[in-house]
């Protein structure tokens, strides 16, 4: 494995239970494929899907210098992409910090993969997004996120609360509201 800094995002998509196979099956196939290619755009790497929970990062496996930049052009890129047609509800974690990359397995089959406190904060960052019901949560060091293509990211409430030692962003929805449809 190799060691960088990077950054990491954990997607939960929320589908209802009395949904069929049939339409969860096509609205989790169309979910990924806007995922993966905002993914792309954003010159990120998928690195796993297990159930709900897709797996992003940023100078992970392929080089990305301005992975931070680029993890948030990433969040609104994403929500451009499924603000007005998704039927699932998103919740992203992310953060930033070095990371254990590259791929495991055996001679027959190989696994990417991302490993250390990045990928445990932005998991954390996913869950609270969800019972706080917020789109994105953003872990770093920084003392401000810059404002991106419009977008705002301001301290979240409960930032204090995750004793992570970072500071936790939300993306205001307010703003990412007023980007929806425009790309």
């Amino acid at each position: 494995l190799s060691s960088s800094s990077a950054s990491v995002g954990l997607l939960d998509m929320r589908l209802p239970d009395e949904w069929g196979a049939a339409e969860t099956s096509l609205v989790v196939n169309d979910t990924l494929a806007k995922v993966m290619m905002c993914t792309e755009r954003s010159h990120g790497v998928l690195i796993s899907v297990q159930g709900s929970r897709v797996a992003v990062g940023w100078n992970t496996s392929r080089p990305c210098p301005t992975h931070i930049e680029n993890s948030l052009s990433f969040v609104v890129t994403l929500f451009r992409a499924l603000f007005s047609r998704s039927l699932c509800c998103i919740h992203i974690g992310l953060s930033n910090s070095e990371v254990k990359h590259g791929t495991v397995g055996g001679k027959k089959q190989r696994f990417v993969t991302a490993l250390g406190r990045c990928v445990d904060v932005a998991g954390s960052l996913c869950s609270l997004g969800v019972k706080d019901d917020v789109f994105c949560l953003y872990g770093s060091v920084a003392e401000e996120l810059c404002a991106m293509d419009g977008v705002r990211f301001e301290l979240h409430a409960e930032a204090a609360v995750t004793g992570l030692g970072l500071n936790v962003y939300e993306a205001c929805v307010r703003t990412l509201g007023s980007l929806a449809g425009s790309e």
